[in-house]
Formats: C-alpha cells, sequence, structure tokens
C-alpha cells in the first residue's frame, strides 16, 4: 500500500467531520469512525492511484469527501457513480497538469 500524505489543511480529522456531515451522521454510531476513516483511506489510495494527490485545498478535500460517501451510499443503494465526482476528478485532473 502506498503512503499517501496528508496536509496540513486537509486533516484526518476535518475531512471525517466532513463526511459525517454529507452523509448526516451527526450521531455517534458504535464502530462509525473506524468504518468512515477506512472508506477515507480507500478514497484516498483510490485518488492517488488516479495521480491525484492532497494539495491542501477544498477542492481536493470535497474530491475525497464526495468519492468515500459515494462508496458508503453505493453498499446500501447500489448506484452507479456520480456525474457530478467524475466531473470533479476530470477537472481537477485537467486544473493540475495530469492526463484526463
Amino acid at each position: 500500500m502506498p503512503d499517501v500524505p496528508v496536509s496540513e489543511t486537509n486533516s484526518d480529522e476535518l475531512i471525517l467531520a466532513s463526511l459525517k456531515a454529507d452523509l448526516n451522521r451527526t450521531g455517534n454510531f458504535p464502530g462509525d469512525d473506524a468504518y468512515l476513516s477506512d472508506l477515507i483511506s480507500g478514497s484516498r489510495e483510490w485518488l492517488a492511484a488516479q495521480g491525484v494527490r492532497d494539495d491542501g485545498s477544498a477542492n481536493y478535500r470535497l474530491l475525497l469527501v464526495g468519492r468515500a460517501a459515494y462508496i458508503y451510499r453505493k453498499r446500501v443503494t447500489g448506484e452507479t457513480e456520480p456525474h457530478y465526482l467524475r466531473r470533479m476528478l476530470h477537472d481537477w485532473k485537467l486544473s493540475h497538469g495530469l492526463e484526463a
């Protein structure tokens, strides 16, 4: 597994709080933090495999949280990846000089 650095402005705590807000998970549920943190780690690794690295921006955080939220929802609904999320990844890659 690659070691994917986390920027200071996109701390694990901030990203976890953002994911909980996206999912409307406002209560304290047993095992929630561990499971959601695993979704964040998996999403971070998936993004890194796509060439996307944490640049400390809110856009990266939104992309990471969006990916983790999609994985969470997919297991319940079976939905395909939302168009906005694919577009966000595409735009991020273009703005950072990566092949989209």
